[in-house]
């Protein structure tokens, strides 16, 4: 077994804590902001003054559902391609499924939680100042945690339905070497520490 240099454990430990360490930095730059446009150091005004802050809620709910829609079109491929394809069925047998199926599950309850809290915030004008606030920087956190999530996701599931297909194919007729089945269940599991 080869030994992970330090710029794989670097980019390991990035991969564990992006989906927490992204909204998490945008909602401090948020906070940030807000505080110096209140102290009037900055001269911004607040996202919600914005006539067009409807609009971007309606397009945020509208990525979300597409991206949604996305989920629901790759999944089931997935779970029928198990048994035809020896990179899926591969991938099953060596994942952690509880961790997966949990990753999943949070994926699609912060893209319903970012859909819900931007219908709630339709309703912002009646809000008190705080409470808006409040709302608008956890909404942010739910909006890059979706985002980034599902990148991870979308992009898991793509390149098993799309890499190396031809090559596993061709030359091993759905049936993987020893050693590439090691290589892709090492790859597998530097990618599962999210």
């Amino acid at each position: 077994m080869k030994s992970i240099s330090l710029k794989e454990k670097y980019i390991d430990i990035w991969r564990s804590i992006y989906a927490y360490a992204i909204p998490t930095i945008v909602c401090i730059i948020y906070i940030i902001i807000y505080m110096l446009t209140l102290k009037e150091v900055l001269n911004y005004a607040f996202i919600t003054d914005s006539k067009y802050f409807t609009s971007m809620l309606e397009s945020i709910i509208t990525f979300v559902s597409l991206i949604l829609g996305v989920f629901g079109f790759l999944l089931p491929i997935l779970i029928t391609s198990k048994d035809s394809d020896a990179m899926i069925k591969c991938f099953i047998n060596s994942i952690d499924k509880r961790a997966f199926s949990f990753n999943l599950k949070m994926v699609i309850v912060s893209g319903f939680t970012t859909v819900f809290l931007s219908c709630m915030l339709f309703f912002f004008d009646v809000y008190d100042e705080w409470f808006k606030t409040g709302m608008i920087l956890i909404w942010i956190w739910f909006l890059f945690y979706f985002m980034s999530n599902a990148y991870r996701f979308i992009s898991l599931l793509i390149s098993l339905f799309l890499k190396e297909k031809k090559r596993l194919g061709k030359e091993t007729k759905n049936r993987m070497s020893e050693e590439e089945e090691k290589e892709l269940k090492e790859q597998i599991k530097r990618n599962n520490k999210h």
